[in-house]
């Protein structure tokens, strides 16, 4: 199954390692299931979480947040690119 988490359960998967976002983001990758991602999740999820109000929250290290972002990037599928979007290659058509 495809699954789309938006940035706020990815947050909560990050900053609360008992949580049911962090559960639900294992099942998924660790199930049969495909974490569809996009630039702008992503981004908005790396933005969100060094926030200097969640920075004091979870209290993780630039080296961590990065590490957890780049996972997510490595393990989500992005799927074809559409041309006019974000991320298209202007001279792929």
């Amino acid at each position: 199954m495809k699954i789309t988490l938006d940035s706020t359960i990815l947050v909560r998967a990050f900053t609360d390692s008992g949580g049911l976002a962090r559960r639900l983001l294992l099942t998924i990758l660790e199930g049969n299931h495909v974490l569809v991602m996009s630039n702008e999740i992503l981004a908005e999820t790396s933005r969100v979480l060094r926030y200097p109000r969640m920075l004091a929250r979870h209290g993780m290290s630039e080296s961590r947040i990065y590490d957890y972002v780049m996972f997510l990037q490595v393990r989500g599928d992005y799927g074809p690119t559409r041309a006019g979007t974000r991320g298209a290659d202007p001279g792929s058509e």
